[in-house]
């Protein structure tokens, strides 16, 4: 590949290849290029090698090109729904002036007829009219006769008039219009079940780099975040955040953060393609494991099971791998993958018994996983879906129910519930739950759904807006509060009590940039 740099010169002139990239941000052009000759490092810099450069380039060219290749047919096909209706509505207009144009011709025809008649002469009665003062009368009689007619033609045409008001090509319009538009919440914050508050208590952090994944630990006084290729450890005390360490081993922008609820770990995944342990020693200190790296894609998701020996990691590659881990020893070792047969793994969750593995592709497909008689992951079967759309957030609520998040920007915008028949999954579709009509944004990925099964309250992050939702005695799930946040760039955890929710917006500061949240549910 090295043709395809071959207009590249290192810092040095050395005439050599480049073979690596420095990506600090305080460097000109010709400062972060690198030859084999080049001794440049300096303490603590990201260099990586020149072809992962361009190959993460290809990436984020290649996502970027889909999203706009799908945004433009989202508008075409907005613009082609339109068309047909002002099609329809011009037929349809044409049609009742035809109509029009005809009844008032033949109205106008029939006054006509009348004044051409001609009245028969009568002395003898017209003599009685004279004497008795009949004329009036006669004249009365003549126009209520014309009238009684006319009125018949008058409501004829008013019966036409009226469907210029009811068109419904015209509604139609207007929806598919209003469908661009997401209107401002009154209020950004909104509860629907009093036995919650959604109050929030600390928006004092600012972050403009970009933070993918949150987590907390077991004992919510510690919080993990992403600043883009780096993790930030905060001390979390009276629901305020205090930035303690920052830990520093991915090239790429850190996308999962999981921490243990047994011990004092942390795993992080990576766009890079790689896993890290993380074990503390104090509150400042962190030991990492070695380098994992199995996937060829960016790292989606990750899942971490209850004994916390085995972790599971989705990736753009279109694999899910399975990982050994022991966390007191700060070791990962690759077990074995399953491979896909198509779509970048997005999403990951596993039933409380822990016999079945879903997992959801940007495909649009879900596919069910089932552990064999030597307790390795095998496909079973592949769900059906009433819905046909892509989505990134699924979640098991106990060994036989899941629920999935639609995410297209045309979208249902729907959270779909799944049960078990027999070892099939099929969605109960009168347990669908609506969610509020945005067809500006799609539902960008990341972002897991959060379940606290004690107090049965489920976080879902849906395009702009965070739900929390509640899982009544019932068994009926319902929408307990929205929080419409300032984009879709939302990223977000909730504490093991299920007392505090933390995230982080893109868009969350009065200027624009990026601000961390806290609200007490």
């Amino acid at each position: 590949m090295q043709h395809q740099f071959s207009n590249l010169a290192c810092k040095n002139n050395h005439d050599q290849p480049i073979t690596k990239v420095r990506l600090g941000k305080q460097l000109t052009q010709t400062d972060r290029f690198l030859c084999d000759l080049c001794n440049e490092q300096q303490p603590n810099e990201q260099i990586l090698d020149i072809t992962l450069v361009q190959q993460i380039i290809n990436d984020f060219k290649k996502k970027q090109q889909e999203s706009k290749e799908l945004f433009l047919r989202f508008k075409s096909k907005q613009i082609y729904r339109v068309e047909s209706n002002v099609s329809t509505l011009i037929s349809s207009l044409i049609q009742i002036l035809k109509e029009l144009q005809k009844i008032t011709e033949n109205w106008k025809y029939y006054i006509e007829s009348i004044d051409q008649q001609n009245c028969p002469s009568d002395f003898k009665l017209d003599v009685d009219n004279l004497i008795f003062n009949k004329w009036d009368d006669e004249l009365k009689e003549y126009f209520v006769n014309i009238e009684e007619k006319n009125l018949n033609w008058i409501q004829k045409i008013q019966s036409k008039l009226n469907l210029f008001c009811n068109f419904q090509e015209i509604e139609n319009c207007k929806l598919i219009l209003q469908e661009s538009i997401v209107l401002d919440d009154i209020s950004p914050v909104r509860v629907k079940d009093n036995s919650i508050s959604l109050a929030l208590i600390y928006n004092s952090s600012f972050q403009n780099e970009t933070c993918n994944a949150i987590s907390i630990n077991r004992t919510g006084k510690l919080i993990a975040t992403c600043k883009e290729y780096n993790i930030t450890i905060w001390d979390f005390v009276d629901g305020k955040m205090k930035s303690l360490t920052q830990l520093d081993r991915h090239k790429d922008y850190v996308s999962c953060l999981v921490f243990s609820k047994k011990v004092d770990s942390l795993i992080s995944a990576s766009y890079d393609k790689t896993i890290f342990c993380w074990k503390q020693l104090d509150k400042t200190k962190w030991i990492c494991s070695q380098l994992h790296f199995q996937h060829t894609g960016p790292i989606n998701c990750i899942l971490l099971n209850q004994n916390e020996n085995q972790l599971i990691s989705g990736s753009s590659d279109q694999k899910i791998i399975i990982w050994d881990v022991d966390l007191n020893q700060n070791k990962l070792n690759y077990s074995y993958p399953l491979q896909l047969t198509a779509g970048d793994v997005e999403g990951l969750t596993m039933n409380k018994s822990e016999t079945i593995l879903v997992s959801c592709q940007n495909n649009k497909s879900i596919i069910i996983w089932s552990k064999g008689n030597d307790e390795k992951w095998k496909f079973q079967s592949t769900v059906t879906k009433l819905v046909q759309e892509f989505g990134s957030r699924i979640s098991f609520l106990n060994d036989n129910q899941f629920i999935w998040v639609s995410g297209e920007r045309e979208s249902l915008d729907c959270i779909c519930v799944f049960y078990n028949n027999n070892g099939q999954f099929f969605e109960n579709q009168q347990k669908r739950i609506k969610l509020l009509k945005n067809n500006k944004e799609f539902d960008f990925h990341l972002f897991p759904i959060c379940y606290n099964q004690e107090k049965k309250i489920m976080i879902v992050k849906h395009k702009i807006r965070i739900y929390v939702l509640r899982q009544y005695p019932d068994d009926e799930i319902k929408i307990a509060g929205v929080i419409t946040c300032k984009s879709t760039r939302i990223f977000g955890s909730l504490t093991n009590d299920g007392q505090f929710l933390v995230y982080w917006d893109a868009n969350g500061s009065n200027s624009g940039g990026g601000q961390y949240y806290i609200y007490k549910i």
